[in-house]
This record gives structure tokens, C-alpha cells and sequence, in this order.
């Protein structure tokens, strides 16, 4: 990520899938984790309502940041693509 994120805001997060050739490609399965600042671990499977899959191999999925700090999370994709992806992005306090 490379804007500037504040609390209370959505962040889109976006896990894109390829086999070996580079080819994006569906996954038969698809898992969502994040982590907020606090620990908490939250997983989702797609597909589910804060989920978007705009084009093959591209998947993303909305998560709400009301808490200021580090947040990670992963993208594991499996069956017809087994990968797996892992960030994270920095979360700052509103300034008023």
C-alpha cells in the first residue's frame, strides 16, 4: 500500500493469483487473513460480501481499520492454484 490510510476508513486489499507461467488463474479456494494492531486475527473464505472479484485471478476484499498501527494479512489460494501472499500496511490516527 502506498497512500496514506487513516482510521475509520476501508481499506481494499487485493491478492492477485498465477500459476507457473505467470497466467493469472481462478484458485479453487480462496482465504483471507488479517491481523490488526491488536492481535486480533479475522479469516474469510471466499466468496462472502466484502469480497470482489473484478477480472480471473484477482480477488480483493474490504476491511474496516478503526484501529491506528500495523496491520498484516495473507491471501492463500488453492486447488486449480496453490499460492500464497502476505503484506502489510500502517494505519495512522486522524489528526482531527
Amino acid at each position: 500500500m502506498t497512500s496514506t490510510i487513516y482510521t475509520d476508513t476501508t481499506v481494499r486489499l487485493v491478492g492477485e493469483f498465477r500459476n507457473f507461467s505467470g497466467i493469472l488463474i481462478d484458485p479453487t479456494t480462496i482465504t483471507v487473513r488479517h491481523q490488526d494492531p491488536n492481535g486480533t486475527i479475522t479469516t474469510s473464505t471466499y466468496p462472502g460480501t466484502d469480497w470482489g472479484h473484478p477480472v480471473t485471478g484477482v480477488y480483493t476484499f474490504d476491511v474496516e481499520v478503526p484501529t491506528e498501527g500495523t496491520w498484516l494479512y495473507s491471501y492463500l489460494g488453492t486447488g486449480a492454484c496453490d499460492t500464497y501472499g502476505e503484506s502489510k500496511f500502517i494505519v495512522n490516527a486522524k489528526g482531527f
